[in-house]
């Protein structure tokens, strides 16, 4: 009963917002391409730690495009999971192998 009094209470909320004037289409405008940059810069860098740092922002703000088309379990789990397990892995991983590139140089 309780979800279906908060879906409504989200709608009636999108109906003021929208005879208002205030949408959120402004911000998803702004955000959509910040998206796509740090996207294009993960697939671009040449260094893998900045690559994966991108693409960790890309997710945040994934994250947050979810939580703005009312989707909080989706932008919980991209923000948690892929902005926070997967960077640390990556970057572990990066940093772990970096080491013995340092020692075939030598």
């Amino acid at each position: 009963m309780s979800e279906s009094l908060s879906f409504e209470l989200r709608s009636e909320k999108r109906l003021n917002e929208e005879e208002n004037g205030l949408s959120i289409d402004a911000s998803l405008l702004l955000l959509f391409p910040l998206l796509i940059i740090f996207s294009i810069l993960a697939v671009e860098l040449k260094d893998l730690l900045k690559s994966a740092i991108s693409l960790a922002v890309a997710s945040v703000i994934l994250a947050i495009i979810f939580y703005q088309l009312d989707a909080p379990y989706a932008a919980m789990f991209e923000l948690s999971v892929c902005a926070g397990l997967i960077t640390v892995l990556f970057a572990s991983t990066i940093n772990l192998t970096k080491g013995g590139e340092e020692h075939e140089e030598e």
